[in-house]
């Protein structure tokens, strides 16, 4: 795995409730290397109240012994796909893997935040025979604060982050100075870091437990660590809300952990290469007619499928055999582009997973954007039905029954944070009403499917499958 960190122009943040729920539940940033550094997208410098999405391709290597994944598991694939939710409001801010809140935003020249940081330093043992008898090495969630100080002279970055999750229960700090130059439609920005990681942080990723030591791998504890960083961001402003980026990093580690038994890398390499749209402001929606409303709520109510994602979309709407669960929930959205051929609207959702007594029920909290268009009766501006798809994020507090029962026959693993997916066709009432009905309120259908990305997001535990709800909802505009 790549233990570096991840560069580059971002910090991440969720929306309210669902960035309480995922502090709480699962989360990490990539190994021992200043997760600042990777991370960074091009969204850092958006106005409050823009939202965006990406993806990014995570390209390095583990610094363990016999391991050349970046995820430092057993895995075919040779990069991590991660997707980037963003988000940047007054206080809340989300930027792919670290999120927060604003403490200091418009000072001039220094800036205070409040971070959570996805840390996805960890080793599998199950992925090579070198490490039997050693238990897993999990990601994390670290947190805490982050400030920058920027100039003429540059920016420098400064970091101390505790793990939250009480799986290395150590800390690390990080000093980062970094320069840009724009050319045209290109920004480079060099840096250089330093970070210090304590003996608890160390020792957890890097160490051998007096009860994991053998003839061949002796009992160690590397102690605290000094680290440093060298890195490059670069930025291509592709399109007006459209940016590709690329951000490198090379890490020379601390003698301590070099020395460990089950390292063997003294440097690391990490990549990380990706495209990011901002899909609009909240805040200052531009409609294209007067009386355009700007909210939305909806409730819904539907039962699991049996089938997939994209079989579903072509008609086979058939209930789930042996696993014969429900879900009913509430979405409110809010206005981002209000465009010609289509609007984008920001969603939060609450659902509420009925079990049926395979477990106890439970809530799940999704943060995604949709874009919806309209179809209209020939010859007029008479809204006949809307069609709409959305990508984003679900947390689950506990593991859908249905998920648990495909990825076990399949001996996959699961997780209670999964990528999001919506398509919905709905029908205005005035449509099926007539005259009676208003033209603000819909009544249809919609599908929403949980997934890992066919295994190719570690932010995921690589889950490979996930789940699907057919759902009936009202929705309407306010």
């Amino acid at each position: 795995m790549t233990r570096r960190t991840q560069a580059g122009w971002v910090r991440i943040a969720l929306p309210a409730t669902l960035l309480i729920s995922l502090l709480t539940s699962l989360l990490a940033s990539p190994s021992a290397w200043s997760n600042w550094l990777l991370t960074q997208t091009p969204f850092h410098d958006a106005e409050p109240g823009s939202v965006g999405i990406g993806y990014a391709a995570r390209f390095g290597q583990s610094p363990y012994v016999g391991l050349d994944n970046i995820g430092s598991t057993y895995n075919e694939y040779k990069y991590d796909l991660v997707p980037l939710y963003l988000y940047e409001g007054d206080y809340l801010f989300a930027h792919g893997t670290e999120w927060g809140v604003h403490l200091l935003r418009d000072h001039p020249v220094f800036n205070v935040d409040l971070i959570g940081r996805y840390r996805f330093d960890r080793l599998q043992v199950d992925s090579s025979e070198i490490f039997d008898g050693m238990e897993d090495r999990k990601q994390t969630v670290d947190g805490g604060i982050a400030a920058s100080i920027e100039g003429g002279w540059g920016e420098l970055h400064f970091s101390a982050v505790t793990d939250l999750m009480d799986r290395h229960n150590g800390e690390e700090l990080e000093l980062t100075y970094l320069y840009s130059w724009e050319r045209g439609r290109w920004t480079l920005a060099p840096s250089v870091g330093f970070f210090y990681q304590s003996a608890d942080l160390t020792d957890y990723y890097y160490g051998v437990r007096p009860e994991e030591a053998t003839a061949d791998r002796p009992a160690y504890a590397p102690g605290s660590a000094y680290n440093w960083r060298a890195g490059l961001n670069v930025t291509y402003h592709w399109m007006p809300s459209w940016h590709l980026f690329a951000n490198l990093s090379y890490e020379w580690l601390d003698g301590n952990i070099e020395d460990s038994p089950i390292v063997d890398r003294s440097e690391l390499f990490a990549a990380y290469f990706g495209i990011s749209w901002s899909l609009g402001n909240a805040k200052h929606v531009e409609t294209r007619k007067e009386g355009t409303k700007l909210w939305s709520w909806r409730v819904n109510a539907g039962y699991t499928v049996d089938d997939t994602f994209s079989q579903v979309l072509v008609g086979n709407f058939k209930q789930h055999d042996e696993i014969d669960t429900y879900a009913v929930g509430f979405t409110l959205g809010r206005l981002l582009k209000d465009g010609k051929r289509g609007d984008v609207w920001a969603r939060f959702s609450i659902n509420r997973r009925l079990e049926n007594d395979f477990q106890d029920d439970f809530n799940e909290y999704v943060a995604y954007v949709m874009a919806i268009g309209s179809g209209y009766a020939p010859w007029t501006n008479r809204e006949v039905f809307r069609f709409g798809f959305g990508l984003g994020v679900s947390y689950a507090e506990k593991v859908p029954a249905v998920e648990q029962y495909k990825q076990g026959k399949r001996g996959e693993q699961t997780s209670h944070w999964l990528n999001y997916m919506e398509a919905m066709v709905d029908f205005p009432f005035r449509t099926l009403f007539g005259q009676r009905g208003t033209e603000d309120c819909y009544l249809g259908f919609s599908l929403i499917h949980r997934s890992g990305i066919f295994g190719r997001a570690d932010m995921f535990n690589s889950t490979q499958g996930g789940s699907e709800i057919l759902n009936g909802h009202v929705e309407c505009k306010f």
